[in-house]
């Protein structure tokens, strides 16, 4: 209570024409699944009962001497804005109950989804009414990863008013750094290069930054960066690689450029996408037959602790 709520407008590895909400609690996880019950009365009852039975809800379960805030955060979507914006005006009209009402038929009709189907995947009633954010802050185009981060750090740090989303990109660059000098016992340049596909999504402006950072460091070469010419997640993407079993569109003309300038195969580069809100990753390779081989999160774990077992025996500790 008296903690920063997260709310990241994103409709994730959809389609661009898609939009929703991903709730954030203060800890800086996924909404509580205690919350789940109260989410399926409201989604199970009659619309006309619905705000009487939040309000009864609010009056049990809010401190009305706690003053939370909310963050709000979205993707790169054409609609994602005003989508942000009618979030932020029902926060702000919190007091009034008749308004809330309008910003959800409002909101309907902007985005083109169901009353219920909001309340059911997103519960963005229970956050408005619960939370009472005063006033919200807008973060404006961030990731999922970076609301997450904000929430719990913000919470944490007693940082709720003065939080800014380039902590994240300092953070990351830090840890970045301070694994390489774990493996390396100093920070020194990786070889080879390493081709990220953004989705045509938000996490191409985040890594962007990242890049900068870490230039000394990382070759890091980025494709379908956030684009009015391109549609998040159209033929690129986590979801399109995993699931599709298919190479970024455009990846493989790399391969033509790296022969004229010697700068870009990307057949000698590792490669990774992520999805139209940066909060899925995969690596891939194509190999030596031209199929493509994806290490999926299983995969990846499997390399992580190989990782550690090494270091562990370097010490000469006992895995037993």
């Amino acid at each position: 209570k008296g903690q920063a709520v997260g709310l990241m407008i994103t409709a994730s590895h959809n389609p661009e024409q898609d939009n929703g909400l991903k709730i954030i609690d203060p800890s800086g996880e996924m909404l509580h699944h205690t919350w789940e019950s109260i989410a399926t009365n409201v989604v199970n009852m009659p619309q006309d009962e619905v705000l009487a039975y939040l309000q009864k809800k609010y009056e049990e379960l809010s401190d009305k001497h706690a003053k939370p805030t909310i963050f709000v955060g979205r993707d790169t979507r054409p609609h994602s804005n005003r989508f942000s914006k009618l979030v932020i005006r029902a926060c702000a009209s919190i007091a009034s109950p008749v308004i809330i009402k309008f910003f959800l038929i409002h909101l309907c009709m902007s985005v083109r989804v169901c009353v219920l189907d909001i309340i059911k995947r997103n519960a963005v009633l229970l956050c408005v009414f619960f939370f009472s954010p005063l006033p919200p802050r807008d973060f404006g185009e961030v990731t999922t990863p970076q609301m997450h981060y904000l929430v719990r750090y913000g919470n944490m740090q007693d940082l709720i008013e003065t939080m800014k989303s380039e902590l994240y990109v300092a953070a990351i660059g830090t840890t970045f750094l301070k694994c390489l000098k774990l493996l390396a016992h100093k920070p020194t340049k990786i070889k080879g290069e390493l081709i990220v596909d953004c989705a045509n999504g938000v996490g191409g402006i985040v890594l962007q930054q990242v890049c900068s950072l870490l230039d000394d460091y990382l070759a890091i070469h980025l494709i379908h960066l956030p684009s009015s010419n391109w549609k998040v997640n159209h033929q690129c993407g986590a979801e399109h690689v995993q699931k599709k079993h298919q190479l970024p569109q455009g990846l493989r003309e790399l391969q033509h450029a790296g022969k004229q300038d010697n700068t870009t195969n990307w057949k000698k580069s590792r490669l990774a996408s992520v999805d139209g809100d940066c909060d899925r990753l995969i690596y891939y390779f194509v190999d030596e037959c031209d199929q493509l081989q994806i290490l999926d999160g299983d995969k990846l774990m499997c390399l992580l602790f190989t990782c550690l077992k090494r270091f562990i025996h370097q010490t000469n500790a006992s895995l037993t």
